[in-house]
């Protein structure tokens, strides 16, 4: 998915990265803002998962029986 959406954002013109929606709650979102969004929670997960790692690095994992 990931190769495919950028393939799609290559293709894009100037003039297409300022097209917009509306959101529900947030109002005008351009496809710029939503691209800066998916990049950001990439990094959000990865950040997440190094957190996790770090924490069971510092404690014993006990399995129950």
């Amino acid at each position: 998915m990931r190769k495919a959406n950028l393939s799609l954002f290559n293709s894009l013109t100037p003039e297409q990265w300022s097209h917009y929606g509306m959101h529900a709650e947030r109002g005008k979102e351009t496809i710029e803002h939503l691209v800066s969004l998916i990049a950001g929670h990439d990094l959000n997960h990865l950040q997440q998962i190094e957190r996790i790692l770090a924490s069971l690095k510092k404690k014993p994992v006990r399995i129950a029986a």
